[in-house]
């Protein structure tokens, strides 16, 4: 019996790292948000209470003349400044998002949308100086003299902010860890139901081939759905899996076999549930940084989770096609590879992606390659094994 050499590359962000890493900025963005709400939220509400003033300066500045200008706006005090920067962040903060979500959230557009929530923001400023001006003389006026009020806090909205941080995070878990796809359940005895449970039976007598048992108990799902559509990818709603219909056709057995155990890689791994604690952070980093203006500092585990979190799903992948190995379906998934990086050659396509293709094909020909030197050590004839060179040329 064959030995599975265990050495693999130095993984830098493995399951319990990302977890631990992203629940600590979780707890810092909590805290944050609560002690934003107690201190910050009462200063929206004295600003509201200055709007109000100024609205009603307004009101009276367009029943009487032009000479009560100043007696209306004396009304707002010295508070100004905070008016003037609280409505300027309001309209830059709605004009940044509408130009953010024009692209979709591309990364230009995010770009655009925070030099434009910027720009807003200085214009306040700057008309807030004008304003210095003409009525103190001086662009930079007695406005930056708060009463003690400003400086009270108030445990109640630390306790709002924290409690719709919970929210959000709420949001995010129940609407990214929806469905997507409309789908169709496998029934009992089916025929697709008894293909997949083919493939599952191969994989369990693949994995005899070592000694040891590189895997002691091949978990495989019970809930099993299809769906309409091109797209060749196998995906999962929940602990459910979600497998195209194109798939299932009898030209694509190799392929569905390969990807197929690369998922039930990630079912026996604590992927799935891994990601769906990821999605419980908005994916969004403009969302995330318009929510400050709310008190919530989601934005800490979100940057975390989204750097960490890109590195992680990379080593998964080269850990999945380990793992698509093991259960017998490395030379078909080292083909599969090796016609999508044709494609993207052929395309002049440069592969940017972590980890890439080439990474990916060369582990499973490390892989491949240690175990038929042990089948040739053994005296096991390879005419049962199908020599990656074969396959791709077919």
């Amino acid at each position: 019996m064959m030995q599975q050499n265990s050495t693999t590359f130095q993984r830098w962000m493995g399951t319990h790292a990302l977890v631990v890493l992203t629940l600590a900025a979780d707890f810092v963005g909590a805290y944050a948000s609560f002690l934003l709400g107690q201190y910050v939220l009462p200063l929206y509400a004295i600003a509201l209470g200055d709007v109000l003033g100024f609205l009603s300066g307004i009101a009276d500045i367009v029943r009487g003349v032009l000479g009560y200008i100043g007696g209306s706006l004396q009304a707002v005090g010295g508070n100004t400044f905070l008016l003037f920067l609280g409505v300027g962040a309001l309209f830059g903060l709605l004009f940044g998002i509408m130009v953010a979500t024009r692209g979709r959230y591309g990364d230009v557009e995010f770009v655009q949308g925070v030099v434009a929530f910027l720009s807003t923001v200085m214009v306040a400023v700057l008309l807030w100086c004008i304003y210095g001006l003409v009525k103190y003389g001086h662009p930079i006026h007695s406005a930056f003299t708060y009463p003690p009020a400003y400086l009270a806090s108030n445990v109640i909205s630390g306790w709002v902010c924290l409690t719709g941080y919970i929210l959000v995070h709420l949001i995010c878990y129940f609407v990214q860890n929806a469905p997507k796809l409309s789908l169709s359940r496998a029934h009992p005895g089916g025929p697709k139901q008894q293909h997949i449970e083919q493939c599952f039976q191969a994989y369990h007598t693949a994995i005899l081939r070592f000694n040891p048992r590189p895997v002691l108990h091949l978990n495989t799902p019970k809930d099993i759905c299809f769906h309409e559509g091109e797209s060749k990818e196998i995906t999962w709603d929940g602990q459910a899996l979600v497998v195209p219909e194109v798939l299932m056709h009898p030209e694509n057995e190799w392929h569905l076999r390969a990807v197929l155990g690369r998922q039930i890689g990630y079912f026996n791994m604590p992927d799935l549930h891994v990601q769906q604690f990821l999605n419980s952070y908005p994916r969004n980093l403009g969302l995330s940084l318009a929510l400050i203006f709310a008190g919530n500092f989601l934005i800490l585990p979100t940057l975390v989770q989204d750097v960490a979190g890109a590195r992680w799903r990379g080593e998964r992948i080269l850990d999945a096609d380990r793992y698509a190995f093991l259960i017998g379906q490395g030379v078909f998934l080292r083909h599969l590879l090796w016609q999508e990086r044709e494609e993207q050659r052929q395309a002049g396509t440069v592969d940017e992606a972590f980890p890439t293709l080439s990474e990916r094909i060369e582990q499973l020909d490390a892989l491949i390659d240690d175990e038929h030197q042990q089948m040739y050590q053994l005296g096991i004839p390879l005419q049962q094994q199908v020599h990656r060179e074969s396959v791709k040329t077919t």
